[in-house]
């Protein structure tokens, strides 16, 4: 049928006719308001020359898709590993739950730790009960406790901070941009699709551990993107402001297209980015051209590795098969990894629903793990037997003994052993306590988070509440404060009383039971006058949020300061 129609590339849209016959050919992404108005004027005509049929169709929700069990991940895109945790053998995991529109971080053991987000889409940031995301895909570990993300339909880069509990966006809009340059600063500069990201270092930095810029797989402008989180000098001495947001590879054309210089070459949805120190290269999951590809650090040259074609413009040379460069043939790759112990670049080739490798010191790609076929098996992967289905993302773990796979339409998670080349799958259980929301009251005007034990524990809070030049407390009206509390396990050395400009209460933390955090909160409601005369009432709510974490003590102080105006 391509051939026939003589489909140029890709996304071709062919609209047909009542009897089958094409009624229109629209080439490209940016023919939507064409389209359209061809539909409605077509419909019209049809109608009324009585070739159309009203009756509805036989379509059913695909159920068969989501997962059996209600607790689990749904259709998790990208996973990657803290290589910071050297004190774990395969360090903190944070995986993209993208059909939950959520982030899910667990330990090495496949505990889960932390939900950032909630199961329904949104961009909102704030406490990790607050936060919204909108199908989350790429991750980006800078350290221990800070975690990039991006926000793919959100078209957003937000960082989560595990310490703070806090989710903040970085770069992006909100809303799809079509700018090809960039240039702008952090949430001033639009983006389009961010699918995937990897952190590097600054070309002057002396250590490679000093990773200060954020690239981007910019799947909806075709381009590789940087975030210079700190003031850095890049290729041909270009410097860069913190902040900056800018395409440095790809002309924004959807090709395939390698050359010396990056802004003269071109990519076709660029999917998955990972970093190979070792090589000063990182690596590019081009998805729509079916091939991987190479941009060095050192000068921005970009070149193939395996797979798609030798013509810029051909991003139709898919399939499954081994060998080398060109010869090699994958069908939609949307995860790279870079393995420093062997040398070799692992694949997540969805649609042959394969996991590849790919020897860098020859580029040939080879089939390391899956049947080919989608399915859901686990097991030694030698005889290609185990199976996937469409797999989104994998990464390498710290110490460089397993494969972490985002088994996308599988809902799960699995790992590979390198030594004994066993799959295995992780049993990433989110329990209900994360599907609980906190929000804050009306009229908050302050909010604290702490981190307390599992068990519970004694909260100090100082409360200074003081009032602003022109104000005074109405003489003789009631100036009163009362604690507010979830549930009848919390307690108090004091539950209300009269005003004081300085309080200290003491607070029993219950210990945790379903949730992932809990809140209390002090209102104040004072009856105020104004040196003109005016008075007012005022009624302020502060919360207090704890998060338990089983690192954290069992005492825990914070201070609330507020001058009411």
């Amino acid at each position: 049928m391509w051939n026939d129609i003589a489909i140029p590339c890709w996304p071709t849209l062919l609209v047909l006719g009542p009897s089958g016959e094409p009624i229109l050919v629209q080439v490209g992404e940016s023919g939507v308001a064409v389209t359209l108005k061809f539909v409605k004027i077509a419909l019209k005509y049809f109608r009324e020359k009585g070739y159309l049929s009203e009756h509805t169709l036989p379509v059913t929700p695909a159920a068969h898709l989501r997962p059996k069990c209600n607790n689990s991940l749904l259709f998790p895109g990208k996973i990657t590993v803290c290589h910071c945790c050297k004190d774990k053998p395969c360090g903190t995991i944070a995986i993209s739950d993208t059909g939950n529109h959520r982030v899910v971080i667990m330990s090495d053991c496949g505990k889960v730790e932390s939900v950032i987000g909630g199961t329904e889409k949104g961009c909102s940031d704030g406490i990790f009960t607050e936060a919204r995301f909108n199908s989350p895909q790429g991750l980006a570990f800078q350290s221990c406790k800070l975690l990039f993300v991006a926000d793919t339909e959100n078209h957003c880069i937000r960082k989560i901070d595990l310490t703070a509990c806090q989710v903040t966006t970085v770069a992006g809009t909100g809303k799809q941009g079509h700018d090809i340059a960039g240039g702008g600063l952090w949430t001033q500069q639009s983006l389009s699709s961010p699918w995937d990201l990897c952190l590097v270092p600054g070309r002057e930095a002396d250590a490679q551990n000093d990773l200060s810029v954020l690239l981007i797989a910019m799947a909806g402008t075709h381009q590789l993107w940087a975030l210079f989180l700190r003031d850095t000098v890049w290729w041909k001495q270009q410097f860069y402001k913190e902040g900056t947001c800018v395409a440095i590879v790809g002309t924004g054309k959807e090709e395939n297209r390698n050359n010396l210089y990056p802004h003269a070459a071109a990519f076709a949805q660029p999917s998955g980015v990972t970093h190979s120190p070792e090589l000063q290269a990182v690596f590019v999951a081009d998805s729509e051209s079916s091939s991987i590809r190479r941009v060095s650090l050192v000068d921005g040259k970009v070149s193939a590795v395996a797979g798609g074609s030798r013509s810029p413009f051909d991003l139709f040379q898919f399939g499954d098969v081994d060998g080398k460069l060109y010869d090699a043939k994958l069908q939609h790759p949307l995860g790279v990894a870079w393995c420093p112990r062997n040398e070799t670049l692992y694949v997540a080739d969805s649609y042959n629903h394969k996991i590849k490798a790919i020897s860098i010191s020859t580029n040939f790609c080879k089939t390391f793990a899956g049947s080919g076929k989608s399915g859901d098996s686990v097991g030694p992967i030698g005889d290609n037997s185990v199976q996937f289905s469409e797999p989104g993302g994998l990464c390498v773990s710290s110490d460089a003994s397993r494969i972490y796979i985002a088994d996308t339409n599988n809902h799960s998670i699995k790992v590979i052993h390198l030594e004994s080349e066993l799959l295995e799958r992780v049993d990433v259980h989110i329990s209900n306590m994360y599907k609980k929301k906190t929000r804050a009251p009306r009229n908050c005007v302050q909010t604290k988070i702490a981190k307390i034990h599992p068990d519970g524990g004694t909260a100090k809070l100082k409360f200074i509440v003081g009032l602003d030049e022109g104000l005074s407390l109405t003489p003789d009206a009631p100036q009163k404060w009362a604690l507010e509390f979830p549930d009848e396990e919390w307690q108090s050395n004091n539950l209300s009383g009269e005003y004081k400009k300085e309080l200290d209460v003491e607070l029993t933390v219950p210990k945790a039971k379903e949730n992932q955090s809990t809140s209390a909160v002090m209102v104040f409601r004072m009856y105020l006058c104004r040196t003109n005369n005016e008075c007012l009432m005022k009624n302020l709510q502060f919360l207090c949020t704890v998060h338990y974490d089983t690192a954290a003590p069992t005492v825990i102080s914070d201070s609330f300061k507020y001058i009411v105006s």
